[in-house]
């Protein structure tokens, strides 16, 4: 249940991702500040540069409008209108706060997630009060919660016992493997767990049969019409992989893949053994600090151009890519560094 929950959550927030759409939009466009919008799970919507997508405090139905984000230490009435990795406080200021899991580093209570009535800082670190467990979440990245208890989980492409209770964090036991394995990883014919509300363990186009086989998806292709025929396109008649652009009226090409995304996301997360924090995209979350890049290369593509993403984690972005993918960048820059000081020696 735990996995079916999150895995609901994300997908839904993804969908708004780069072809995020006002409320019942007929078409795709870009939003200017004032404007109604719709969010996801990145403020932005699609919101022009520079502005997110948070609640209207002139608007008595509650609805969100691009608008300027609230910078550290600003007034707030919700997280809303927070600057990207801030939530709202109690005392009604942005800040950097619940950001931290249990076992992970933090410096005042505020800053462990699950809340000061469940966890206190003790000693630099986030420690549950009750000497007992309801769900993962209240044990250690790494740990899952069996019998009240927290106990190593069983971490990827490790043997389950067909429960995804054991299993790592978002990992699933595949009744095919009897291991613990990805989201979305399960190919055409493998045997798989049947779930009527939401189908997580085969390939992007495919599903799990009532019969638990994997097998190949349909689209309903009767709902999609030739919008080069028509003068004006809409959502419904674009179909996957393309989106309707308002100001040309016609289906154009969304190179956005949401299942790829998700999947390298929660890839990500699993193998660095991070909690599903509030504050997930704080400057000092394990997400950030592992897993950041994926969504910021994801961003540079914003139809909309908005860089607010991409400006305020650029230093993260640089340092977890050439980390991640580059280490000859560090070898050839050591070697240049020790021909430099030889050069000096030998000139003295």
């Amino acid at each position: 249940m735990k996995i079916i929950i999150f895995l609901i959550t994300i997908l839904i927030i993804n969908n708004y991702l780069i072809n995020c759409q006002q409320i019942e939009p007929k078409c795709f466009k870009c939003l200017k500040e004032g404007e109604e919008c719709v969010t996801d799970e990145y403020k932005i919507g699609s919101c022009s540069d520079g502005l997110i997508c948070g609640s209207d405090p002139s608007n008595e139905f509650e609805k969100y409008a691009c608008i300027k984000p609230k910078r550290y230490g600003e007034s707030c009435v919700d997280s809303s209108v927070c600057d990207i990795g801030l939530l709202c406080s109690e005392v009604n200021q942005c800040d950097n706060i619940k950001f931290a899991s249990i076992g992970e580093a933090c410096s005042r209570d505020q800053d462990c997630s699950l809340g000061i009535d469940k966890v206190s800082c003790i000693d630099g670190f986030c420690k549950l009060k009750s000497n007992s467990c309801t769900s993962d979440n209240e044990c250690q990245g790494g740990f899952a919660c069996i019998d009240s208890q927290c106990v190593f989980a069983i971490q990827l492409n490790q043997s389950c016992s067909g429960s995804d209770v054991a299993c790592d964090t978002l990992a699933f036991c595949s009744d095919s493997t009897q291991l613990c394995s990805l989201p979305y990883s399960l190919d055409l014919n493998e045997t798989c767990t049947y779930n009527n509300d939401f189908d997580y363990q085969c390939k992007p186009n495919l599903t799990c049969s009532k019969k638990g086989i994997c097998i190949e998806s349909f689209n309903d292709s009767s709902s999609i019409s030739n919008s080069e025929n028509n003068d004006q396109c809409s959502i419904k008649s674009c179909g996957i992989g393309k989106y309707c652009d308002c100001d040309s009226g016609k289906c154009l090409n969304d190179s956005y893949d949401r299942f790829e995304h998700l999947s390298s996301k929660t890839e990500c997360i699993i193998r660095n053994r991070c909690r599903m924090v509030e504050n997930i995209y704080s400057r000092s979350s394990c997400f950030t600090k592992h897993c950041k890049y994926i969504d910021i290369e994801v961003q540079k593509g914003n139809l909309c151009k908005n860089t607010i993403f991409t400006v305020t984690y650029r230093d993260i972005d640089e340092q977890q890519y050439q980390s991640s993918n580059s280490p000859k960048l560090s070898i050839t820059f050591i070697t240049l560094l020790l021909l430099i000081i030889v050069e000096i020696i030998t000139l003295y």
